[in-house]
């Protein structure tokens, strides 16, 4: 069976001060699982394709990463909803933005499905829960095994089902 190389393990900050490195014993902690893939795909920001920014915006930096091309961008779009007031059908963008932020899990075989449900759990505050069902892609199985737990990242519980 084929092996993935691991990633630096990333974790949210429980001030919720962002992302950072995991160390342990003086060492960089490895991933060798789901987490980080997750992390970055979904509190990355993607950039926002022309014109979806709104004119009467201030800033018109269309954020994320540069090199982009259509069809594979990297992250998501849930940075533009950073200053909205939370409603029921900004949950429901919100859910549908992390969903398309992890739509390339499928795509590659990682997975076999992702289900996002985006849920208002404070009145600033909108909940993920991401249900991912393993794919079948025998090179990526190695990323199941090192992941059999459910991961909470700061409010975004992440559930992996692996039937």
């Amino acid at each position: 069976m084929a092996t993935t190389v691991p990633e630096l393990l990333l974790d949210i900050d429980p001030n919720g001060a962002g992302t950072d490195l995991v160390i342990e014993g003086g060492d960089l902690k490895l991933d060798h699982g789901l987490r980080t893939l997750i992390l970055c795909s979904l509190f990355s920001d993607a950039r926002a394709p022309e014109g979806l920014l709104p004119d009467s915006s201030e800033n018109q930096n269309p954020r994320g990463y540069w090199a982009d091309r259509p069809g594979a961008r990297y992250g998501s779009l849930l940075w533009l909803h950073d200053r909205e007031a939370v409603t029921p059908e900004l949950a429901s963008d919100v859910g549908r933005r992390a969903q398309d932020a992890l739509q390339w899990l499928v795509d590659r075989g990682i997975a076999r499905s992702v289900t996002v449900a985006a849920s208002i759990t404070a009145p600033d505050r909108i909940d993920l829960e991401v249900a991912i069902a393993r794919g079948s892609v025998a090179r990526f199985q190695s990323l199941w095994d090192a992941e059999l737990a459910p991961v909470e990242l700061n409010g975004a519980r992440v559930r992996i089902l692996t039937r």
